[in-house]
């Protein structure tokens, strides 16, 4: 909360010594008094004390010098801020020729309250100790269990800076103390000692690993760029994608008996393959007969005793093939649910499978003919992942938003244990949304738990899921009053006209229902842009009730973000992965290539439009900031202080648009007050870096709220709420 400090409520200066010139005065002095006073968190340095002199010959600036305490941050400067040189500066001189009075405003980032649970990613078990298990935590890095998962302790030495980005896990099979950990976008991390302290031995993404079990020097990771492999345990790596025409993989599997054949997955692509390597990823060739190929590949798991059945999770359903993948076929009779996230072979019964899924956690016990839910009483119907004790496969974990279930009896009953995990982290907040006309309401989309809404500026949640049945809320929320849209990553979009008490699914037309960006066009509400995983845009004209595709002129429909102009909504931007940015002026009519002049890197993630110059945009790519003056038709690298990052959110201040914001995944929240010419760190009480979602106060931009995987914070103090007679700070 910001206090004016009463007690430097009137400083002045009264020599001539402490103007920044010294040239002697020979026309009358006139004297100004200057008010100074500061917010909580930091003060302000000042020549003296008494009244400030003026005269034309020697000039009338001071300086002024604000100093942050510990875990604050200097803002801006308020008040009378047309006298000071610069605003934005901690230290900067003011013209004193009136009476003015200033204020030093000092903030940090502030975590709200939430619907705590962190969101549980991987689960690893140690092979020759199955009571040491580590799970990687979205939002909370690596942690580490002595004791069967009953408590757990935080080991991020050496990948602090990247935790709150770490996925998947991996142990060596023949020294358990090494184990590997890759990360969103930040590389992989190995560890000599069972996780006292880690090394970075890859940059780049690493988003799921197998070792080989016979030689575990030789290594697989895939991504978004293919598949690599090391031979000396990861200090070299070589891309091995011979045969793969599409590098966007995200599951790799090793045949336990035959250590050649390796298997990895598409996901996130229009076209998922299933690709075969039976020389160690030398070559590989496609192993897709049956399977989906509109499916996203998530998993992939080999029958340990037969190697010719393989079992592939996807976000259509489980298939199964009983020829070495060589054809499949859908094996999930008895689901509700056919988004796949997770499955695992019993090693010891390999008729028994389970498998983690969008609406629970599903078992087997006829090698995938029929399935049955086994998650009864969990307190979600989110399941990421599953593993078994090798030892005693009876033994279960399933890792859910808040924690990990165990069961000792093949799923027959669960106990809930999370004690020492990251539970200041809340589920993965991927939108946020406040609305216009009551900025104490703020809903949020979260990528685990549906959606959640605030009455009380962030001071208390409640969900709001009545006839939304998917909970992972990827693609955004947005509000035409009285309409309410929710973007979900599985069911399409839902509308609610009674503030999220209930919701309609508005899916029709839709012929993927994984969205990742909602736009609506700001003259005529009716008509909104969809961007769909890996199935280009959709556009609606009527509120929703109908949507049609409008790809024509994409090379390939892997869009990422869509962009209206605000002054003329007939021309819109849309990013392409890989193929750079391409531009529309008949609402999405056609599309024709900007050209990409100067645009060096076409990993295309976000886009963002000067609200007052709609000529210039603003490109978010996975190493950095472009920005074009001209609709587009050039581009320049605007980075400076920001290089390398991967950059998630750009936020343009609608009251001042030389004021930026940039959300990174693994660098935290960056700000520019020159339009991007330069940016710096904005972090200072922002626990988690990976930032999915950055929104301004629509009525004080001055305002920031963060959506990360560990929670939302605020930049800024809002005004009080009062709930039944008592204030409260939010």
């Amino acid at each position: 909360m910001k206090r004016k400090l009463t007690a430097v409520a009137s400083i002045t200066v009264l020599i001539c010594v402490v103007l920044v010139n010294s040239i002697a005065c020979t026309t009358p002095v006139t004297e100004y008094v200057l008010t100074i006073s500061s917010t909580e968190g930091g003060s302000v340095t000042t020549p003296g004390e008494g009244k400030y002199p003026y005269c034309e010959e020697q000039g009338d600036r001071v300086k002024l010098v604000a100093t942050p305490d510990a875990g604050y941050q200097f803002n801006r400067w308020t008040g009378d801020v047309g006298t000071i040189a610069d605003v934005y500066a901690a230290e900067t001189t003011i013209t004193v020729n009136g009476d003015y009075s200033i204020t030093a405003e000092f903030d940090k980032w502030v975590k709200l309250s939430g619907p705590y649970g962190a969101y549980n990613v991987c689960l690893a078990i140690d092979p020759s100790n199955p009571q040491i298990i580590y799970a990687t935590i979205d939002g909370g890095g690596v942690y580490k269990s002595y004791d069967g998962g009953k408590m757990w302790i935080e080991i991020n030495d050496g990948i602090t800076e990247y935790a709150a980005c770490a996925r998947g896990v991996a142990i060596n099979p023949h020294n358990s103390q090494i184990v590997y950990v890759g990360t969103w976008d930040k590389g992989l991390f190995r560890t000599y000692n069972g996780g006292v302290n880690w090394q970075r031995v890859r940059g780049d993404r690493a988003w799921g690993i197998a070792i080989n079990p016979v030689n575990p020097q030789i290594i697989y990771i895939v991504a978004g760029k293919g598949v690599f492999m090391t031979t000396d345990g990861g200090d070299t790596w070589n891309p091995k994608n011979n045969g793969i025409t599409n590098l966007r993989l995200g599951s790799v599997a090793i045949d336990p008996n035959n250590p050649d054949v390796v298997y990895v997955g598409n996901w996130l692509s229009p076209d998922n393959w299933l690709y075969k390597s039976i020389n160690g990823g030398e070559s590989w060739s496609v192993s897709s007969d049956g399977l989906d190929s509109t499916a996203g590949i998530t998993s992939i798991a080999i029958d340990p005793q037969n190697s010719s059945i393989i079992y592939v999770g996807t976000d259509a359903g489980l298939f199964k093939s009983v020829d070495g993948g060589n054809s499949s076929y859908l094996s999930s009779n008895g689901m509700t649910n056919q988004y796949v996230r997770d499955v695992r072979v019993d090693p010891n019964t390999p008729d028994i499978l389970y498998a983690a899924t969008w609406c629970g956690l599903f078992k087997s016990l006829d090698a995938g003919g029929t399935w049955s839910l086994i998650s009864q009483g969990f307190h979600t119907n989110i399941v990421k992942t599953v593993v078994l004790d090798p030892n005693d496969s009876q033994i279960v974990y399933a890792g859910v938003p808040g924690g990990i279930y165990i069961s000792s009896n093949g799923g027959e009953s669960w106990s809930f244990n999370n004690d020492g995990l990251a539970l200041d982290s809340s589920v993965s907040w991927r939108s946020l949304l406040i609305d216009p006309t009551n900025t104490q309401i703020i809903y949020v989309g979260t990528y685990g738990g549906g959606v959640f809404k605030t009455i009380q500026g962030g001071h208390c949640w409640f969900p709001i899921n009545s006839g939304i049945d998917c909970a992972w809320v990827n693609g955004g929320l947005c509000m035409e009053s009285p309409a309410l849209y929710v973007a979900t990553d599985g069911g399409g979009i839902y509308k609610s006209t009674d503030g999220g008490e209930n919701w309609v699914q508005k899916s029709d037309g839709l012929t993927q229902k994984v969205i990742q960006r909602i736009r609506v066009d700001p003259s005529n509400h009716e008509i909104m842009y969809i961007v769909t995983n890996a199935a280009g845009v959709f556009k609606t004209t009527n509120g929703g009730d109908g949507w049609f595709p409008i790809n024509n002129g994409f090379p390939f429909p892997d869009v990422t973000d869509v962009i209206v102009n605000p002054l003329d909504p007939s021309i819109l931007y849309a990013g392409i992965w890989d193929y750079g940015i391409y531009k529309s002026t008949d609402a999405g009519g056609s599309w024709v290539s900007t050209g990409n002049d100067g645009l060096s890197d076409l990993t295309l993630l976000s886009l963002e439009i000067d609200p007052c110059d709609p000529e210039r945009v603003y490109a978010g790519t996975c190493s950095g900031i472009f920005m074009s003056t001209d609709g587009g038709e050039h581009w320049v690298y605007s980075s400076n202080g920001i290089e390398g990052l991967v950059i998630q959110e750009i936020v343009v201040d609608p009251s001042n648009p030389h004021i930026i914001y940039a959300g990174t995944h693994g660098g935290g929240v960056f700000k520019s007050i020159d339009g991007g010419g330069s940016w710096r760190a904005w972090n200072e009480g922002l626990s988690n870096m990976c930032i999915d979602a950055l929104v301004l106060d629509p009525q004080d931009p001055s305002i920031v709220y963060a959506g990360t995987g560990g929670g939302v914070f605020r930049w800024g103090q809002p005004p009080c709420v009062t709930v039944g007679g008592i204030v409260e700070l939010p």
